[in-house]
């Protein structure tokens, strides 16, 4: 049987090859889309078809030639079970690559160079490269805002929220001379109430409590035409009580145009991190900030968290002192934070 394999750009051009080689008589058995760059050149793309043809002889079998037609499917199979060992083996070679120190120390999933998600700037990782991170975002906390008057901070109990907010309002009313307002819904711990009202009373802001989302509406329609922007404390609460998080959202859906920030500490077991976060993606927070970032040693759980999440990060509480203590996120920021914890541990370095 005269069967002819072609490739070509597109259908029309591989019959037109077909017609000239073997005539009008040519039957095409085969086809499919292929691509013809190098095997090794992994990112390059060049479309073709594959097409299988031979000459239409009426006299042969109909059994014969499909009976070849079945032999050629075959030796496809068995070059396809090749291709995919060859795969395999690739992946088995990835495996035994070396882990490297300084992605082990920072508990990252992937330790060794290929399956990295930090991309080093001299190719090496240790304590004195800069990195970017694939997949990660970094929210510009402190850029202008159209339209929204409020921000509101969600977060289980104890994550940091009170302290940041009084850092953001520190930073936004001294520095930036903006009218801010704080209001807290946190009404069951009289400590965060009166910590709240304590830092208002230094700034010398306007402090509010609002018992209900009737209460809260009625506070910022009555304050808006003096105030920039309004800081929304609101209670933390335990992942499993669902009720709370209805209660929230009631506080929320108001009609005032907020935007909401998630507020977790670095120094929770990431099981707990990815718990809390499931649960607070139902009031759709448009950032996530990580506190605590003073108590930790390794920081590739949070990193990993917020791009599975795909959460960006806006900014990083680094301790206590409020206005201090606070850093706008950034891949140079983050890049100083894992070389400066690993050199704390290993003061001479250890790079691949």
């Amino acid at each position: 049987m005269n069967v002819k394999r072609y490739i070509a750009k597109t259908i029309p051009e591989a019959i037109l090859m077909i017609r000239r080689d073997l005539g009008e008589d040519a039957l095409i058995l085969y086809s499919r889309p292929i691509n013809t760059a190098p095997r090794w050149m992994i990112w390059r793309k060049e479309n073709a078809f594959e097409v299988i043809a031979t000459v239409n002889q009426e006299s042969r079998k109909l059994d014969e030639l499909a009976k070849e037609v079945e032999e050629f499917k075959r030796e496809l199979q068995v070059l396809k079970k090749s291709q995919e060992s060859l795969s395999l083996l690739k992946k088995a070679k990835r495996v035994d690559e070396p882990e490297v120190p300084f992605l082990k120390f920072h508990n990252f999933r992937g330790k060794t160079k290929d399956s990295s998600i930090l991309i080093s700037t001299t190719g090496e990782f240790d304590a004195g490269a800069r990195y970017f991170f694939k997949g990660l975002g970094f929210y510009p906390f402190f850029n202008e805002r159209a339209g929204v008057i409020a921000l509101a901070f969600l977060g289980p109990t104890g994550a940091g929220k009170t302290t940041t907010i009084a850092k953001i309002a520190a930073r936004m009313s001294l520095l930036m001379k903006k009218r801010v307002c704080l209001i807290t819904l946190d009404t069951f711990r009289i400590a965060a109430l009166d910590q709240l009202k304590a830092y208002a009373d230094i700034m010398e802001l306007p402090f509010f409590v609002a018992h209900s989302p009737k209460e809260l509406k009625e506070i910022v329609k009555k304050e808006k035409n003096s105030i920039d922007l309004f800081l929304i404390d609101t209670m933390g609460f335990s992942p499993f009580q669902d009720s709370k998080i209805k209660e929230i959202s009631a506080f929320l859906s108001t009609g005032i145009d907020t935007e909401i920030h998630l507020v977790l500490c670095a120094n929770y077991k990431p099981q707990e991190l990815n718990l809390y976060i499931n649960k607070y993606k139902a009031l759709k927070p448009v950032s996530i900030i990580w506190t605590k970032l003073d108590e930790v040693v390794s920081l590739g759980h949070i990193i990993e968290l917020s791009i599975e999440n795909n959460l960006p990060i806006s900014l990083f509480g680094t301790g206590q002192s409020v206005p201090d203590n606070l850093e706008v996120a950034s891949d140079e920021f983050l890049s100083n934070q894992l070389n400066s914890k690993y050199r704390d541990f290993y003061p001479e370095g250890s790079g691949i």
